[in-house]
């Protein structure tokens, strides 16, 4: 694969949570940060920030706007 686990494991992640994002624009961070395994909101934002370049709320803007690509380009 080319990526060790816990790479892999945080992609997965924020990969499911950006599916959550897009099923449901309601939802808060901090219910999908639980929904895909982080306690912690504010470190489940660091961590989705490292990875998309911006922040959940960014996402989910951009989202609703149409410029957000689809999760299974993570």
């Amino acid at each position: 694969m080319g990526v060790n686990f816990i790479n892999y494991l945080r992609n997965y992640r924020i990969g499911q949570a950006i599916r959550l994002m897009q099923r449901d624009e309601d939802l808060k961070i901090y219910e999908v940060a639980s929904a895909v395994g982080f306690s912690d909101a504010k470190y489940f934002c660091r961590v989705f920030r490292n990875v998309t370049g911006q922040s959940p709320s960014g996402y989910v803007k951009k989202q609703i706007d149409g410029l957000q690509p689809n999760a299974d380009e993570l």
